[in-house]
């Protein structure tokens, strides 16, 4: 039996990377466009958009994308290394965003206090977002900026070497 192809809506691409993901409701597949960094996975189907919406930034919403043969809604994707590297689409709306790339740095232990963990009382954060170190690439250039994050991620004394790594 031939497996079917699934083509991104976005960018109209085939090299698609397909993941098995666990969730609460079982097993399912998550499929990322390696072209232009849209998403999607098997349950980001009609009946749940409403409750993905509510849960991302307007800009993500509008930037969403139906495939017509799948049904399935895409989105552009956020790759989160937490504390130390994230990959994201940054803008104001549909013709004015880019994706970047930022480091994480450690917050000052005084300044901690600005930066309290929601839900959990008297734990802070430890890190946040650098943009002002951040990369910036087209929207039309997700592959430069993957590369990048993956040249971050793969030289591992990148963040020793840097000032985000340092004990404050």
């Amino acid at each position: 039996m031939d497996e079917k192809v699934i083509v991104c809506p976005n960018c109209d691409g085939v090299n698609i990377e397909t993941k098995k993901i666990l969730t609460a409701t079982g097993e399912i597949n998550r499929y990322i466009c390696i072209m232009c960094g849209y998403y999607t996975q098997d349950d980001f189907v009609y009946e749940n958009k409403k409750t993905i919406d509510e849960c991302l930034p307007r800009l993500y919403r509008d930037l969403c994308k139906l495939s017509k043969e799948t049904e399935l809604f895409w989105y552009p994707i956020i790759m989160d290394y937490s504390n130390l590297v994230i990959l994201f689409p940054d803008g104001t709306n549909v013709d004015d965003w880019q994706w970047c790339v930022a480091p994480y740095e450690v917050i000052p232990k005084e300044e901690r206090s600005k930066y309290p963990i929601q839900g959990k009382a008297n734990e802070y954060h430890s890190h946040r977002v650098s943009l002002k170190h951040s990369q910036h690439y087209n929207k039309d250039n997700f592959i430069s900026a993957m590369t990048f994050l993956n040249f971050l991620l793969k030289d591992t004394n990148w963040y020793e070497k840097s000032i985000f790594g340092r004990n404050l």
